[in-house]
C-alpha cells in the first residue's frame, strides 16, 4: 500500500487523534486503506497512549476483508433462501 488511506477518511482520523490527545485513547473505528492498484482494504483501527506519555502508545490495525466477504455471503444466502421459500408458497 503506497498511500495508506484515501482523503475521505481524514476527518475520522483527525477525530481519533483529537480523542487520543484529550483522553489518551480512541474507540476502534472502521476505515479503508487504499492500495497502489486502487483496491481498498477494510480495516479496524484503535489505539491508546501509555500512561504519562504524550507520544508513546500502542495501536492496532485489523484486516476486515474476510469478515466483510463472509457478511456478504450470509446476506446472499438469506436472499436466496427467501426467494426459494416464497417460490414454494
Amino acid at each position: 500500500m503506497d498511500n495508506p488511506d484515501s482523503k475521505e477518511w481524514h476527518d475520522r482520523d483527525d477525530h481519533a487523534l483529537a480523542d487520543l490527545r484529550a483522553v489518551g485513547s480512541t474507540q476502534p473505528y472502521e476505515k479503508e486503506f487504499l492500495c497502489k492498484d486502487g483496491s481498498r482494504v477494510p480495516v479496524l483501527i484503535g489505539g491508546a497512549l501509555f500512561e504519562g506519555a504524550e507520544n508513546e502508545g500502542v495501536s492496532f490495525v485489523l484486516d476486515l476483508t474476510e469478515q466483510k466477504h463472509a457478511a456478504t455471503r450470509c446476506a446472499e444466502v438469506r436472499v436466496t433462501s427467501r426467494k426459494r421459500r416464497d417460490w414454494h408458497i
